[in-house]
């Protein structure tokens, strides 16, 4: 039997891009759901955020593309899945999550101008951007009773706001080689420029230190970060992140924590600061 990657995440994420990526890398074949939604929203005349709607009340088209999935239980290729649901329908595959700013995402839909998805400005694309992810996970959790947002699903998660396709594809290959030896193993990757940290006095030997690993080659410990909507908050180890941006990383290993972001708090995106 061969290997199944199951690749979800956000809207704009790259999720194509990384797919062929690692399809090349791992002479695999990739299996889309993706491209049989946006082929029947073009054959229904909707644009996909109208098809999402529309799906909302037609539970029929989740359960025909969700079949198709079911029966890759039985298909011996090594294949990566380009789905919402592979992670959930899919037996022991490696399930990757990909997300990234709305606002990034935004930017790339609009640019990318499909069809399927021609928005008039980047602010109407990020409009768009929101809804979907809305309506996936109504129809979803009505559907499945599941959560797809929820990163317990998913084996890895990766940033993609600030890293090239081949910097994500590079993450997923060393966490994939990392998994067939241990399957219980899991990762998260955040861009550092991604984070909010407080705005207060760091710690310049604790950063020091941090640089001096990086430049031995060995693992940074992963940052604890706070989750509101879709910003990551930083408290502890805002050095570890730093550090990485100094060194022009693409990405840290992190934690989500549970509680939201310190209220009295003073934060600073580290896009801002021009480390990244």
């Amino acid at each position: 039997m061969g290997f199944k990657i199951t690749l979800a995440g956000d809207q704009g994420s790259g999720k194509s891009t990384v797919a062929q990526i690692l399809r090349t890398s791992l002479s695999a074949e990739i299996f889309s759901t993706g491209s049989f939604a946006r082929a029947c929203a073009t054959r229904m005349g909707m644009d996909i955020e109208s098809f999402n709607r529309y799906s909302e009340s037609h539970p029929e088209i989740d359960y025909e593309i969700d079949g198709s999935l079911i029966k890759l239980n039985d298909d011996h290729r090594d294949l990566i899945v380009d789905s919402r649901m592979a992670w959930h329908f899919i037996r022991g595959g490696f399930n990757i999550f990909l997300f990234t700013d709305p606002r990034e995402a935004a930017h790339r839909i609009f640019c990318a101008g499909r069809a399927t998805e021609n928005y008039q400005s980047e602010e109407a694309a990020l409009i768009g951007v929101r809804a979907r992810r809305d309506s996936e996970i109504r129809r979803y959790r009505d559907l499945y009773q599941v959560n797809i947002k929820d990163p317990e699903n998913y084996a890895l998660l990766v940033d993609t706001t600030f890293a090239t396709p081949a910097q994500v594809a590079e993450a997923i290959l060393l966490s994939f080689r990392r998994w067939q030896e241990d399957p219980a193993y899991t990762a998260r990757f955040i861009c550092p420029a991604r984070l909010h940290y407080p705005d207060d006095e760091t710690d310049a030997e604790k950063i020091m230190a941090f640089q001096n690993q990086i430049e031995r080659g060995e693992p940074l410990p992963p940052v604890p970060v706070r989750v509101l909507d879709t910003e990551y908050y930083v408290d502890d180890l805002p050095e570890v992140a730093l550090a990485a941006a100094m060194y022009d990383l693409p990405h840290v290993p992190f934690v989500i924590v549970p509680g939201a972001p310190d209220p009295a708090a003073h934060y600073i995106r580290m896009e801002e600061l021009g480390l990244c």
